[in-house]
């Protein structure tokens, strides 16, 4: 309903638009943008190091399958020497899906503990369900035209990309599937409940800086295609959880995962044009941003002590998913 609107107030702005058309001198292109994406995020841990009757992961969880639909508001603005400003806003609500958080143990801590399953294992895996879940980013592109035909039907270009991603899950209730040690280090298995609670909130931001390449082209006065690829070497990772069941951990955070990675961005889109200034298009998006072996990446805060330092082993985030879009074109035509 909400991308509804979003295309209805685009619509009623074009139809005010034509007053102001010959005082725009610089090309200008405003957008409504739907992304029906999904997605998640993985991270695990270690702290074998001090702590070596646990596994190596430590923990691991996976929040996966999390649907959302984003309504992004973009600029385009053509600026001399074939420069182009790319500026969006896209927030949305983030709905099903679920997160599996496993425990793992070494084969010193399994004989440690007195499990009868012996050897490094899993010994704790509890599901809950996603709930009141958000995504929101900031997206600023600087391209630069490299190559244009002698026709002006097919474009080239590369650039620079500043990207602020947050995702923020909330999981609530516990199944319990799996546990060697049942009310030792885990509830029995088969155990559900605290379904009207928070079990684990996870709240990540994403920084990077990416350099990428363009390609579009045009068939005919209505139809065009385009793609776009960036990479990040660049990517800044600030991810805070909340264990709320968990008594002997602070919940200002009770984890802290940092660290810097990679990310990369993949962008397909087919427009049609209504008007001389009226396009609607198709496309497909994917992003996806990871962090590898950080060392000191995952902070530990135990209620009443100071905090631990441990390896991040990894934290990746993806999102995906197609993408509508009704574009007005301001100022100039070219």
């Amino acid at each position: 309903m909400r991308s509804v609107f979003a295309a209805a107030a685009l619509l009623l702005a074009c139809e005010s638009a034509a007053a102001v058309e010959n005082k725009v001198t610089l090309p200008v292109n405003l957008s409504v943008n739907v992304w029906e994406s999904t997605g998640g995020s993985t991270w695990s841990s270690d702290v074998s190091a001090f702590e070596p009757r646990f596994g190596n992961p430590t923990s691991r969880l996976d929040y996966e399958g999390v649907d959302s639909t984003i309504v992004e508001l973009r600029m385009k603005i053509g600026l001399p020497r074939g420069f182009e400003a790319d500026l969006a806003y896209g927030a949305g609500d983030a709905e099903d899906g679920r997160l599996i958080d496993q425990d793992l143990l070494s084969a010193q801590g399994a004989a440690s503990f007195g499990i009868p399953e012996r050897g490094a294992h899993v010994y704790s895996e509890a599901a809950s369900d996603l709930n009141g879940d958000t995504v929101w980013y900031f997206d600023i592109k600087l391209n630069k035209e490299l190559f244009r035909s002698a026709d002006d039907e097919t474009r080239t270009g590369a650039g620079i990309r500043y990207l602020d991603w947050n995702e923020q899950y909330r999981a609530r209730g516990v199944t319990q599937t799996i546990c060697t040690l049942p009310d030792r280090l885990c509830l029995p298995a088969g155990f559900s409940g605290f379904n009207d609670r928070d079990a684990i909130t996870n709240d990540a931001r994403w920084r990077a800086l990416f350099l990428g390449a363009w390609l579009s082209r045009r068939f005919g006065e209505r139809f065009s295609l385009s793609g776009a690829v960036a990479y990040s070497p660049l990517a800044d990772l600030a991810s805070d959880d909340r264990h709320f069941l968990r008594a002997d951990l602070s919940q200002s955070p009770s984890f802290r995962l940092t660290g810097t990675g990679q990310a990369a961005a993949l962008e397909i889109d087919a427009a049609y044009a209504l008007t001389p200034r009226l396009s609607a298009g198709i496309g497909f998006r994917y992003w996806w941003m990871e962090v590898r072996n950080e060392e000191g990446g995952f902070a530990v805060f135990p209620a009443g002590g100071e905090p631990l330092g441990a390896l991040l082993r990894q934290f990746e985030s993806e999102r995906y998913g197609v993408i509508l879009n009704l574009a007005y074109r301001f100022g100039p035509i070219n």
